[in-house]
């Protein structure tokens, strides 16, 4: 028996938790966790983006965060509030409101604008759209629920889908996906890039277990996105794919904060800082990527975009390579067209290349000529 879409939704981050069949909706919104001097050291991945800039900053491009909600902040100003599905139902407002972090966080790696501090997003000119369909007050989080973002998300002209939100099911049990799989397909006939987390496997109850199927990573047309511990390594908890995927580094050492105006390293629980990890927070750099591409190639179908990003990866580990990917010379890809040969008229034929035939004619004729020759000559010696 099928479930129909009713396994509940993992943020993919290492500090988040799956959501139970029921959650006080009075539990306390997460609390961001102050920067540290360690937290504040840039890596490569982020030390690229002024360089990145010089090509493209994501300029009109829009993508559609589906995720906790984004909490509005002076450095997202091109936020849109894209509804919430945290009731059940579908309510047009709700999605500028973060009570986990998380979503707000994955906006921040997008397209936080720079200011006196490390963080920047990838694309900190594109437009957001957040809809909110998980968070952790409350039991919210389907597979359905998913797909119905995912509409609502190109009804709203979306270009890119940030989906940092995955559902983890054991490989025996059976999910009617046929939603989901109906929202992916026309996303990428919309000409939309699906970017997903590829999940988490930590060992805890609250993450993935190996050998799952994780909703949406594991579709063709999703663009699924691991996490690295370093430039060469997988982190231990990144979730494995069938399909092809890229990888970035799964720490971020510092964010917009979903709670006041400055940046957070974190969330506070207990007097104890987690710290932002996951796959969740390597999907949004990838998806900024992508922004930029969707800029820079506009014409470029969601299929390319992906090609593109995984051919100018890292062979061994998938690690996106911004620069590569904005810059190298890709073909489209080929499409098959039926081909059409138009017989030739015979008798055009001998007329025109009447020459050629004679020769080549003449030319047989010689050589058979000759070989029977030596042929005879042989024998009688």
């Amino acid at each position: 028996m099928k479930t129909a879409g009713i396994i509940a939704i993992v943020l993919a981050a290492a500090w988040c938790c799956a959501f139970p069949e029921s959650v006080s909706a009075q539990q306390r919104c997460a609390v961001s966790a102050p920067l540290s001097g360690k937290q504040q050291s840039a890596s490569d991945q982020w030390q690229v983006l002024p360089e990145l800039h010089r090509i493209a900053t994501g300029r009109g491009v829009t993508v559609a965060v589906i995720d906790t909600g984004i909490s509005p902040h002076p450095r997202l100003p091109r936020l849109i509030d894209g509804g919430s599905y945290l009731s059940g139902s579908y309510t047009p407002t709700g999605g500028l409101h973060d009570c986990d972090a998380h979503g707000t966080v994955v906006a921040s790696i997008i397209a936080g604008q720079p200011g006196p501090d490390p963080v920047l997003g990838v694309a900190p000119e594109s437009q957001l759209i957040s809809i909110q369909q998980t968070s952790n007050t409350v039991a919210s989080g389907t597979v359905a629920s998913l797909a119905h973002a995912i509409h609502t998300a190109i009804d709203q002209h979306a270009q890119i889908i940030n989906i940092s939100v995955v559902s983890c099911v054991a490989s025996d049990h059976a999910v009617d996906d046929a939603v989901l799989v109906e929202a992916l397909r026309r996303a990428e006939e919309s000409g939309i890039v699906v970017v997903s987390a590829a999940g988490n496997a930590t060992g805890s109850t609250d993450d993935c277990v190996h050998g799952a199927r994780v909703f949406p990573a594991h579709y063709p047309t999703v663009l699924t996105v691991g996490a690295l511990k370093d430039p060469y390594h997988f982190a231990d908890y990144s979730m494995p794919s069938p399909f092809p995927l890229v990888s970035a580094l799964g720490y971020v050492p510092a964010a917009l904060a979903h709670d006041h105006p400055g940046i957070s390293g974190g969330t506070l629980n207990h007097r104890s800082v987690y710290p932002f990890q996951g796959t969740s927070f390597a999907a949004p750099y990838v998806s900024g990527v992508a922004a930029l591409i969707k800029q820079r190639f506009p014409a470029e179908s969601p299929e390319h975009i992906r090609q593109r990003i995984l051919m100018s990866s890292d062979p061994t580990v998938g690690k996106i390579n911004p620069v590569h990917a904005l810059t190298m010379e890709f073909p489209a890809p080929r499409t098959h067209h039926q081909v059409k040969v138009k017989p030739l008229h015979r008798q055009k034929f001998i007329r025109e290349h009447a020459v050629e035939v004679i020769f080549w004619g003449l030319v047989v004729l010689i050589l058979t000529e000759v070989i029977q020759h030596k042929r005879a000559k042989k024998k009688r010696e």
